[in-house]
């Protein structure tokens, strides 16, 4: 995809612009996706796997009016978006509750 051919040229380390050579220095990984806050993990660095839990429409309900009025006394102006297990307990109503929560 993209401009650049797809196929390597000799020399995969460096690349032609215009009439002379550019070499290219590639990096090992950094950054890259880490789950806020990060995991819990034991004494041997292995993440730690925590419960499930399943909230009821009453619950998450609940949730939403304590949230609500958190950000209210923090004078927070805001958009809250409600998908998958949320709205299949609150507003559809097909499940009687969700595991299905995330933040």
């Amino acid at each position: 995809m993209g401009n650049n051919p797809s196929k390597q040229g000799r020399n995969p380390q460096s690349r032609q612009t215009g009439s002379r050579a550019q070499n290219l220095q590639i990096s090992g990984p950094s950054g890259g996706l880490q789950m806020i806050p990060t995991s819990e993990r034991d004494g041997t660095g292995r993440p730690i796997a925590h419960r499930s839990f399943e909230i009821n429409r009453d619950q998450l309900l609940l949730a939403f009016r304590y949230m609500a009025e958190y950000l209210r006394q923090q004078k927070a102006n805001l958009t809250i978006y409600v998908a998958g297990g949320a709205v299949n307990t609150i507003y559809l109503r097909s499940r009687h509750s969700t595991g299905d929560v995330g933040s």
